[in-house]
């Protein structure tokens, strides 16, 4: 798990899945957490989802859409499922523009959804786990 106790970012793998909980402004830092999360989970399982609490999110620098594009760019796997809950609509219109620039930019078709609570994201992101115990069975 790594945690910035300045700013209490918290980014960690649970399974398959990379768990993201910014509670401040996101910076780059805290985006390359996070990223650093996602390809320990694509090196072991090939694909991996994500669930963001953006219930403290505060600004998103420019900084940040700019190195998120640069890594999708790059990778041959972008996460199958983005699952995103708590957050008003000033903070999903935030997320939204981030994940709109990768998208447009990165050339990249993202599967996002929100919700109002921890366990919806969290259920809805449930077949995915299921499908990387299969093919986690399936490999030699």
């Amino acid at each position: 798990m790594s945690s910035d106790a300045r700013s209490s970012v918290e980014a960690y793998v649970d399974g398959t899945t990379v768990v993201f909980i910014p509670r401040s402004d996101l910076t780059e830092e805290h985006l390359k957490q996070y990223l650093t999360c996602c390809e320990q989970v694509i090196a072991k399982a090939g694909f991996y989802t994500s669930l963001i609490d953006i219930s403290q999110l505060g600004v998103i620098s420019s900084g940040v859409r700019k190195r998120a594009v640069e890594w999708a760019r790059r990778q041959p796997v972008i996460s199958s499922q983005i699952a995103l809950f708590g957050g008003n609509a000033v903070r999903k219109t935030l997320v939204l523009l981030l994940l709109r620039a990768v998208q447009i930019l990165a050339g990249k078709a993202l599967n996002v959804r929100f919700f109002s609570t921890e366990a919806e994201a969290r259920a809805w992101l449930a077949p995915d786990s299921e499908r990387a115990q299969k093919m986690s069975a399936d490999r030699p």
